[in-house]
């Protein structure tokens, strides 16, 4: 007969770790310890990484019709694994999701037009400004020890508000990559509880897009990137050589406005792919700035009682000063 035990996902705790490891420098591939600096962000939803391995079945021998069990190879040496976590949008937690993404994890959080990834080399000193993160699932193991996922690092981030959503509370999700596989195990960790507040949507002094007001009912910013693993430095847990990122860092958004005179002053804009400045503002220590942003497929929203504008974006860099900030999020 099956076990009368169940596991509750209201009972499963997170907590994340950043920086030294037992008070030495982080090489990638470390787990920190229960001693370490371990925080209890504001999350209100995740997903679990587990390590399983897919099987893959070898070619089929001639004149034999059924595939025979010398033929299966358990795939664990290119494994990677993604999840989500979703939180509440205090000004650690964008620090925290920022900093794990673009490497600039204290406000004000500047990504510029010259970024370059840190080196991730396995077990070796990390020189990033933001180290990968431990993230702990206090109590999610078929034991009720804890699942543990090492040297984890950003690959998407979302942000936004919502006045019709979650109080219209600033929302953050994260998506993680690790290629270390997760595992079963205890750590005693007492985390810092993120008691910050959220921002929300209406301490939201100004939206402006190429210097014309709008009245913004939600908005969003997202920044994505892929990260790929190396091969494998051992046969037993199948480690990698390290991490690297492929491709763009590519950073967008939307916004949700009322039609009105402030839209009016975009229509040019609209078809001419000419890039243009965007600031979001709010009286509660928090903005979110780009230089150059370029509207891509707008469209009308008729749903409800009044018109509403949507605004999907692109945010670009200046390709004449590199340097130059792509976006700036500040907040406090």
């Amino acid at each position: 007969m099956a076990s009368n035990n169940f596991q509750a996902k209201s009972g499963v705790k997170v907590y994340i770790a950043e920086g030294t490891v037992n008070a030495t420098t982080y090489q990638l591939g470390d787990t920190h310890v229960a001693g370490d600096s371990w925080i209890e962000y504001p999350i209100t939803d995740y997903s679990i990484p587990f390590a399983s391995a897919p099987v893959e079945i070898s070619a089929q021998r001639a004149g034999k019709f059924i595939a025979t069990d010398n033929q299966q190879v358990a795939r664990t040496d290119n494994l990677t694994w993604s999840f989500d976590v979703t939180l509440r949008g205090t000004p650690d937690v964008i620090e925290m999701a920022l900093g794990s993404l673009i490497d600039d994890g204290a406000s004000p959080c500047v990504l510029a037009g010259n970024y370059e990834p840190p080196e991730w080399k396995d077990q070796t000193d990390y020189t990033g400004s933001m180290t990968p993160l431990t993230i702990l699932f206090k109590g999610a193991a078929t034991d009720d020890t804890d699942v543990v996922a090492k040297a984890c690092i950003a690959t998407n981030v979302e942000f936004g508000e919502d006045s019709g959503s979650e109080g219209g509370n600033l929302t953050v999700k994260v998506t993680f990559f690790t290629a270390y596989q997760p595992v079963e195990a205890t750590i005693a960790a007492s985390p810092t509880l993120d008691t910050g507040i959220p921002k929300n949507i209406r301490d939201l002094e100004s939206v402006e897009i190429n210097s014309e007001p709008l009245f913004a009912t939600k908005w969003n910013i997202s920044l994505s990137r892929s990260i790929e693993r190396l091969p494998y430095k051992n046969t037993n847990t199948y480690d990698p050589f390290g991490y690297v990122q492929t491709g763009t860092l590519e950073v967008g958004g939307s916004l949700s406005v009322k039609r009105d005179d402030g839209v009016n002053g975009l229509l040019a804009n609209f078809t001419n792919g000419t890039p243009i400045g965007l600031e979001i503002s709010e009286s509660s220590g928090f903005s979110v700035g780009a230089d150059l942003i370029v509207l891509d497929q707008s469209a009308i929203d008729s749903g409800g009682s009044y018109l509403v504008q949507d605004l999907p974006f692109k945010v670009l860099a200046d390709a004449s000063s590199e340097s130059t900030a792509v976006i700036t999020v500040t907040i406090s």
